[in-house]
């Protein structure tokens, strides 16, 4: 495996826990946003950063 895929991989691992919890904090807090279709997942975003 290719050190990019093993740093997608431990980003995507990252998101899969950290979104769901981090949505319920902002809906907790009244800062509900929308949620837009989008193109890239988050993961894949902070990977090519």
């Amino acid at each position: 495996m290719s050190s990019l895929e093993e740093l997608f991989c431990a980003v995507d691992d990252f998101c899969q826990a950290f979104e769901p919890l981090w949505r319920q904090q902002l809906l907790s807090q009244g800062l509900q946003r929308r949620d837009r279709q989008r193109q890239l997942c988050l993961s894949e975003v902070m990977t090519i950063l």
